[in-house]
């Protein structure tokens, strides 16, 4: 008896030594392993209505990566988990989940956060640890990238749209000939103030009112007030969200302001724009950003579309199309990189010559702008809001060298 169960046990061990190997040879995947991924977003705080759709993009990016098997590196399959912080709308709160991310959770990689001011506030963590960050906006200052952040990357350069904003409203409004410029108390909000500035009087215009608010800000009559005290033609509010944006066109529409009004600034929703001014005084206004609703829209944006109202409930947002181009950006850069090494990562990503994003292809630039090719340039929309109705006019793919 006692040999048999000497026996039985030898078989036992030659069983669990034996199945797995039997497993590979007969071509058995192995499961697949995690990535985490960390995101940092405004979640709560001033202005976090606008912030928390990336959010949601961001997930729903990790879900579709994840159903369709996730990552391939080495043989590989990786599925993606997202840990999500909140910054709370401060610096400090984003420095705050950067080092819980960083040193907390190990990660090393991070998409986020939004606003430059913030961003800035977690770069020397992040470029230190040598983590890998993707951020969601960029204004375009040097000190938010520079030769010295070499683990950063931008989806993209807001300000490169500047010329374009000018060309469109010196031919749609050519009796435009004095500008006033407003824009949030940030920052890079400021110093894209400086560039739109440049690109007015470059072309002939005369800025007559410059200013900037507080994040949070719901009254603008006061400004609007002085801005018609200047006899402005025309207004470009340089950054900030749908929720501000609508309350500016309303508000000045309201005091009787007929000129133009524009940003080059993707509020998020340009439909929450329009519903938040009311049809009849949303007009003449422009801006960079997506009618998701047009048919001009790449079939990505369908596709999008249909796994946010089926999986999610959620409806189609531009700002949510943005957090998932952010993580698409990242994750199509690892497996070019076929590594998970930031460093490696990175040096592969500014060599890309192409990168796909849900309005089409676009490639990575910034080399002569930033000293690194870390910008994703791709196809952005220019559209307008016109006696309540939201219009694509063209696509443009801005130049950064």
């Amino acid at each position: 008896m006692k040999k048999l169960r000497i026996g039985i046990f030898i078989c036992l061990a030659l069983m669990l030594v034996l199945t797995p190997l039997l497993s590979a040879c007969a071509g058995e995947e192995a499961p697949p392993k995690e990535l985490e991924i960390g995101g940092i977003l405004g979640l709560t705080g001033p202005g976090s209505e606008a912030l928390a759709p990336f959010g949601d993009g961001v997930k729903a990016c990790a879900d579709w990566i994840n159903d369709k098997g996730g990552l391939t590196i080495n043989g590989e399959k990786y599925l993606i988990k997202i840990l999500m912080e909140d910054h709370r709308m401060t610096p400090d709160g984003a420095i705050a989940a950067a080092n819980k991310l960083v040193y907390d959770d190990k990660v090393k990689f991070i998409v986020g956060p939004v606003i430059p001011w913030f961003s800035m506030a977690i770069m020397q963590i992040t470029e230190e640890a040598k983590v890998l960050r993707c951020k969601f906006s960029g204004v375009g200052m040097p000190e938010e990238m520079n030769p010295e952040t070499p683990y950063l990357f931008s989806a993209v350069v807001e300000t490169v749209t500047l010329p374009y904003i000018y060309d469109y409203l010196l031919e749609a409004y050519p009796e435009v000939k004095k500008v006033a410029l407003l824009c949030p108390d940030e920052p890079g909000a400021l110093f894209a103030r400086e560039i739109s500035k440049k690109e007015a009087e470059a072309r002939g215009l005369t800025v007559v009112f410059e200013d900037a608010y507080p994040f949070g800000t719901e009254d603008f009559y006061p400004l609007w007030t002085k801005i018609m005290a200047a006899e402005a033609d025309a207004l470009e509010f340089g950054q900030g969200f749908a929720s501000w944006y609508g309350a500016i066109l309303k508000q000045g529409r309201e005091l009787g302001f007929e000129g133009p009004i524009c940003t080059f600034s993707g509020g998020g929703d340009p439909y929450l724009v329009r519903d938040i001014a009311g049809p009849d005084l949303a007009t003449d206004f422009f801006i960079f950003d997506y009618d998701l609703k047009s048919p001009e829209m790449p079939p990505m944006i369908r596709e999008i579309e249909t796994i946010l109202s089926d999986k999610y409930g959620l409806e189609l947002r531009s700002d949510i199309v943005f957090g998932w181009m952010h993580l698409w950006f990242m994750t199509q850069a690892i497996e070019a990189a076929q590594s998970l090494d930031p460093t490696e990562v990175a040096q592969s990503w500014e060599k890309m010559k192409s990168i796909e994003s849900p309005f089409g292809t676009g490639y990575v630039g910034g080399l002569e702008s930033y000293g690194l090719n870390h910008v994703m340039v791709f196809p952005q929309a220019l559209l307008r809001i016109m006696n309540g109705e939201v219009e694509h006019i063209k696509w443009v793919i801005a130049e950064l060298p």
